[in-house]
This record gives C-alpha cells, structure tokens and sequence, in this order.
C-alpha cells in the first residue's frame, strides 16, 4: 500500500511529474487505489492546511 500511496499523491498533488506512460499505466491498474487515497488525501493538500491554532515554542 506505501508504494500505491506515493504514487496515487503523486498523480493527485503533482500531475506531470512522473512520465506520462508511467501515469497512464497507474491509472488502468489501480483505479480502485487511486479512488481509495483521493477520498482519503481529499481535494485540498494536506501537507498545507491550517489543523489548528498556531502553538508557540
């Protein structure tokens, strides 16, 4: 699943980063995957959404 992770992030967050033979081949062979982590990460990245009040040190 790690492998499938970093690739469905990949085609999700950074389309066109990976060869386009590449992403073609991931979406005919794991549709269902891709579905799974889409729900999952959601439409907003992650990595840069407020999850709450700023904290100081």
């Amino acid at each position: 699943m790690a492998e499938s992770a970093l690739f469905a992030w990949t085609l999700l967050f950074h389309r066109g980063r990976l060869p386009g033979s590449v992403e073609d081949k991931v979406r005919k062979i794991m549709p269902n995957r891709l579905a799974f982590f889409r729900n999952v990460f959601g439409e907003r990245h992650p990595t840069f959404c407020r999850v709450g009040p700023a904290e100081s040190c």
